[in-house]
C-alpha cells in the first residue's frame, strides 16, 4: 500500500536526491531495506537514464531482519532488473546485480570484531541508505558507527527518521484524499492502526525519534559530515545527507 501513498513516493524521490545517482561500479548498501522499495526506486531511476553500457555495473546490497521483506523484496525488484538486464546486453553492457542478507541490524552492530554474522571490508560500499530504522534499534549509535566504518571515504549516507510524535493521521487523510479502492482503503486504516501502536510505543520508551538537529548529532558522533536535510514524508519525518 505504501508504494501507491504520494507521501510516501515523495519522500522516495528525497532520499534518492540526497543519496545522489548511482554510478559505473557503485556499490549501493539499502541497510534495513524493509519490503524493498528504496531498491524498485533506484531501478527506476537506472531505467529511466541513459541506456546502460556500464563495464562494471553498480551492486544493490539489501540487508533487513525478516525473510518476508527480503523475499517481497526481490518480487519487486525482479522485472525491473530483468528490463535493465535486457537494456545493458543491448547496449553491450553488463547489467547490475541485486542482493540480499537477513541481518539482525542490532546485532550486527553490536558484534565482537571478528564475530559479525555478515562481515564487509572497510570501505566497502559507495553509497548507503538507512531509510525510517535507526529508532527501532536498541544501539543505533553503534550502527551508524559500522555504517561508518564500511563506507568508503568521500561515499555518501542518508539517514532519515519519523519526527518525534509524529502525526501519521496527516499522511493518513492525504491518502484517503486520493482516489483509492476499497482494499486500499482497508490497508490505509491499517497502516494508521499500526501508527498507533508505534506511537504507543514511543511513548513507553522503547522507539526514540529524531528531529534534525538530533540526527545531525548523531551523525557526527559516528565521524560522519553532516550536509544536506530535507522535511520529508508530509513533513513528519526528515532526512539527511553525510559524507564519510
Amino acid at each position: 500500500m505504501l508504494d501507491n501513498v504520494s507521501d510516501y513516493r515523495g519522500y522516495l524521490d528525497i532520499i534518492g536526491g540526497l543519496l545522489g545517482p548511482v554510478g559505473e561500479g557503485e556499490i549501493v548498501l539499502d541497510a534495513g531495506c524493509g519490503n524493498g522499495f528504496f531498491g524498485v526506486w533506484l531501478l527506476r531511476d537506472l531505467l529511466a537514464r541513459e541506456p546502460a553500457r556500464w563495464s562494471q555495473p553498480p551492486v544493490y546490497l539489501g540487508l533487513d531482519l525478516t525473510l518476508d521483506g527480503l523475499r517481497d523484496a526481490w518480487e519487486q525488484q525482479a522485472e525491473l532488473a530483468q528490463r535493465l538486464a535486457r537494456r545493458s546486453r543491448a547496449a553491450a553492457g553488463a547489467a547490475p546485480t541485486l542482493a540480499y542478507a537477513r541481518v539482525n541490524l542490532d546485532e550486527w552492530a553490536g558484534a565482537p570484531p571478528g564475530g559479525e554474522l555478515v562481515t564487509f571490508a572497510d570501505g566497502c560500499f559507495d553509497k548507503i541508505c538507512c531509510s525510517l530504522v535507526l529508532s527501532y534499534l536498541r544501539r543505533p549509535g553503534e550502527l551508524l558507527g559500522e555504517l561508518h566504518r564500511v563506507l568508503r571515504p568521500g561515499g555518501r549516507l542518508v539517514l532519515s527518521s519519523m519526527k518525534p510524535f509524529c502525526d501519521m493521521s496527516a499522511i493518513y487523510r492525504d491518502f484517503m484524499a486520493q482516489r483509492v479502492t476499497g482494499e486500499e482503503r482497508e490497508s490505509g486504516r491499517d497502516l494508521l492502526r499500526a501508527a498507533g501502536a508505534i506511537k504507543r510505543k514511543e511513548e513507553q520508551g522503547h522507539y526514540s525519534f529524531y528531529f534534525e538537529e538530533e540526527l545531525r548529532s548523531a551523525a557526527v558522533q559516528a565521524g560522519f559530515r553532516p550536509g544536506r536535510w530535507q522535511n520529508c514524508f508530509g513533513n513528519q519525518a526528515v532526512a539527511l545527507a553525510a559524507v564519510k
